[in-house]
């Protein structure tokens, strides 16, 4: 559907003021209600709308509206007449940066589109008790392009920090960020402690998350080979690997509502399946969902299995088939991905943390090597990052994406 030079000015007015101006928690907002059904969302508290002080035009603001509660978003404002871009997460509200009030006269019509901007939505959390009192803040940073239809966006960052108000130094927090670039197919994780004045430092040994950047997987609805992925890092036995030939592999995955389908080309100088660690077999961490660390066993007579590393008398029939070639093997299998969860659906356009790991044992019997598309612990904070594609290319901006960054 194309949008009206007006909407676009709306729109871009925001994100524009977005890259300009600090974020800042939810307000009190008594019109909420109103904004997120659609009525009155659009008025400032002299009762005229935003566009309507501008221009007078009642029913272009309407048509604006309408077009942002199809991305799942809606316009609130507080008492103070400011306006936001906002959504509703698990009963909480979660906010934009203000982008305009009720005393600021604004001339759309005048406004360029810019074609990047940076969308920031932040909201914050208290908990008090005798001893402490915590403020846990949730920030949200999206690069967004506009599009010549629709705003996508291309790199997100979600910083989360918790500063307890009692403690000796109330200006001291503990942080984590996770960014995600989309575009150049990468993931950052760091943590540690920061405050005013205080330079950002490393988390105490016995708490400490360490920086993780590994590749983002990207996957689609079919097996695409310019999707696959090559770059396996050694996870361990790395002084084991002579070539490409001893161990490597080209892994390509799928999503469907319910499953994750893989099709993974493993080049092995020696194969050796069976059912236990010291045989060929893949380890995935973070799959299926709240599953941890799982093992994908080979066995005789095309057999695959699922089994959890912490109890491997518990196993899973997997469908899928395997074949040996002359320099390896070729695997295809599916994997239910809320096999260990309440039933739900895979819907695209979402970030899950997983690892997936390759692990090859020689002539000696003994596992040797294991190569992985990230580096990996038991903590999930190690994992990597698989990026489920949705239909576009690149998620739109919307309050579902927002919401699958948790």
């Amino acid at each position: 559907m194309g949008y009206s030079l007006r909407h676009i000015a709306l729109i871009t007015l925001f994100l524009w003021s977005c890259s300009s101006s600090g974020g800042q928690s939810a307000p009190s907002l008594p019109h909420t209600s109103q904004a997120a059904s659609g009525r009155d969302a659009g008025q400032a508290v002299s009762g005229q709308s935003l566009v309507d002080s501008a221009s007078g035009n009642k029913n272009q603001d309407v048509k604006i509206e309408k077009e942002l509660e199809k991305r799942g978003l809606l316009l609130a404002r507080d008492k103070a007449g400011s306006w936001y871009l906002g959504t509703r997460i698990e009963g909480k509200l979660l906010l934009s940066k203000s982008f305009a009030s009720s005393d600021e006269a604004v001339d759309l019509s005048e406004e360029e589109t810019r074609q990047q901007a940076v969308l920031t939505i932040q909201y914050t959390d208290e908990k008090a008790t005798r001893t402490s009192h915590v403020v846990a803040t949730t920030k949200y940073s999206l690069d967004v392009d506009h599009l010549a239809d629709r705003f996508v966006v291309r790199r997100w960052k979600v910083h989360r920090s918790l500063a307890d108000m009692m403690a000796a130094d109330p200006r001291q927090e503990k942080f984590t960020e996770v960014a995600v670039d989309l575009a150049g197919r990468m993931v950052t994780k760091t943590s540690g402690i920061k405050g005013e004045g205080v330079p950002s430092q490393k988390t105490s040994s016995s708490g400490a998350q360490s920086d993780v950047k590994a590749p983002l997987l990207v996957v689609g609805n079919s097996f695409d080979e310019k999707q696959a992925f090559r770059d396996f890092v050694p996870v361990y036995g790395a002084k084991n690997l002579k070539d490409d030939g001893d161990l490597s592999a080209q892994l390509m995955m799928r999503w469907d509502a319910e499953r994750i389908h893989f099709k993974v080309k493993v080049l092995d100088d020696f194969v050796l399946f069976g059912k236990g660690i010291h045989t060929d077999h893949f380890e995935l961490w973070g799959l299926p969902k709240g599953g941890g660390q799982q093992l994908v066993y080979f066995d005789k007579n095309e057999e695959i299995w699922l089994v959890p590393a912490d109890s491997p008398e518990s196993r899973q029939p997997l469908n899928g088939e395997y074949m040996l070639m002359e320099d390896g093997y070729e695997v295809k299998f599916e994997l239910p991905y809320f096999l260990y969860s309440m039933s739900d659906s895979l819907k695209g356009n979402e970030v899950l943390d997983a690892t997936i790991v390759i692990s090859d044992a020689d002539r000696d019997r003994k596992q040797e090597t294991l190569i992985g598309t990230s580096l990996v612990n038991a903590k999930p904070w190690t994992w990597g990052k698989i990026y489920l594609q949705g239909k576009q290319e690149w998620p739109e901006l919307s309050a579902e994406f927002i919401a699958s960054m948790h």
